[in-house]
């Protein structure tokens, strides 16, 4: 059994620059590691003002020792030129939400897990996880 991370990328991933605290994604990804979670992909849905920290987060998850994530486990998805213009828009962040757990749907193997981050980006953005939940 293994897990597919899906998160909207966040001001503060990969790290804060206010903190150096590591931000919400890497975070989830180490608890699951800790947990024996095998971790068979990470979708990163980004905004074109988040798409430095996507990058950045891609590449420190394929550089850390711990998490051992190969670059080609994660994957980046630019979300709609509407979300990146407006990131507070609920209802585009939940649509986007939802195209992305389509796009992970089309990963799943028999007995995998999806893991959503609800902690970062925008409150539109967090809050969308729960909307799809409700429906």
């Amino acid at each position: 059994m293994s897990s597919i991370v899906l998160s909207f990328v966040g001001d503060q991933d990969p790290c804060s620059a206010k903190t150096s605290q590591e931000g919400s994604v890497v975070t989830l990804l180490r608890h699951l590691l800790q947990e024996k979670y095998t971790i068979a992909k990470v979708m990163l849905l980004y905004t074109s003002g988040t798409a430095k920290g996507a990058e950045e987060t891609k590449e420190w998850m394929s550089l850390d020792d711990e998490l051992k994530l190969q670059s080609a486990k994660v994957e980046l998805i630019a979300v709609s030129e509407g979300l990146s213009e407006d990131p507070t828009n609920l209802l585009l962040a939940a649509q986007e939400a939802r195209r992305g757990l389509e796009l992970v749907q089309t990963s799943l193997q028999k007995g995998d897990r999806i893991e959503f981050n609800a902690s970062s980006g925008t409150p539109a953005m967090k809050s969308s996880w729960s909307i799809l939940e409700a429906i």
